[in-house]
């Protein structure tokens, strides 16, 4: 197993990391009209699905996720993963 930091390789609104500004690589802007296509509000993940209010600020964000969230969100929208995130290709390699 790669022994790496995570949090350096989340890429946030404009952080800077190593003396480079980092954009955001992966935005869930589709999750939100995979989730109104499917009639499900916010306050529905929340309380009805169990998705903490949390890990919805950090979806609205563009910020890191676990795999785990995505897998429920896809199993609970009944979809693939590219229909709620994107990739933005950028130069973040590691």
């Amino acid at each position: 197993m790669w022994n790496l930091p995570t949090t350096k390789y989340y890429c946030n609104n404009k952080r800077k990391s190593r003396g480079r500004v980092r954009r955001i690589m992966i935005k869930f802007d589709k999750l939100w009209e995979a989730a109104e296509a499917k009639g499900i509000s916010n306050n529905a993940l929340h309380e009805k699905y169990h998705i903490s209010k949390a890990q919805l600020s950090r979806l609205r964000h563009n910020k890191g996720v676990t795999t785990c969230t995505v897998d429920r969100l896809c199993n609970l929208l009944e979809c693939d993963i590219s229909d709620i995130m994107e990739h933005i290709p950028d130069d973040n390699f590691f």
